[in-house]
């Protein structure tokens, strides 16, 4: 497509996308960086050069791209999510959950938007305030190891030991490679 039509932003970004799909991240962010020039309206060109940055460990540049993002796609819960978790990466707790709010209010049956924060909150050593989060993920997704996971941790914070090792012990049984749940079963002196 781009030898047919070089200002074709669509192209550019599709390009991008299958790069950082195989980890070359660098050539991606050329490509979606192309993309935004030939449109510089196309949201979805900065979610994915934002998404490619956070990959490569440039939080900075993320947050710029998730910012312009917002600007020109606010109903997008998507962008939202991932600069909380571009926030939460860097340990500013209120605001990852501050944009996990905005996008549980723009995609209230997403679970993992409900996990995000409830985990956000759970880092922020707020566990009491993520514990109604992780009750709704897991009521969206009631099986979710990861859901399963965090809920153990709020448990485990809470004192309340015998739930923490039941969620730990589900999240291993859907998924045994969670170490957060093994370290968890041995820092409360059971086995998985």
């Amino acid at each position: 497509m781009i030898e047919l039509d070089p200002k074709y932003a669509n192209a550019y970004d599709n390009r991008g996308n299958a790069y950082d799909d195989k980890g070359d991240h660098d050539r991606a962010i050329t490509d979606y960086s192309w993309a935004i020039e030939l449109d510089p309206g196309f949201a979805s060109a900065y979610y994915n050069r934002g998404l490619a940055y956070f990959r490569k460990g440039d939080d900075d540049r993320a947050l710029a791209d998730y910012d312009k993002a917002i600007e020109l796609d606010p109903k997008d819960a998507l962008n939202y999510s991932k600069r909380g978790a571009v926030y939460e990466g860097k340990g500013d707790y209120d605001r990852a959950i501050a944009d996990y709010g905005q996008a549980i209010a723009r995609d209230a049956n997403n679970a993992g938007y409900y996990n995000n924060r409830a985990w956000a909150y759970f880092k922020a050593g707020k566990a009491a305030d993520g514990l109604p989060d992780a009750e709704r993920s897991l009521a969206l997704r009631p099986n979710d190891a990861s859901a399963l996971d965090t809920r153990g941790n709020i448990f485990e914070a809470l004192g309340r030991k015998k739930e923490a090792i039941a969620d730990f012990r589900r999240a291993l049984a859907k998924d045994p490679s969670l170490l957060s749940s093994k370290d968890a079963l041995k820092r409360l002196g059971t086995k998985p």
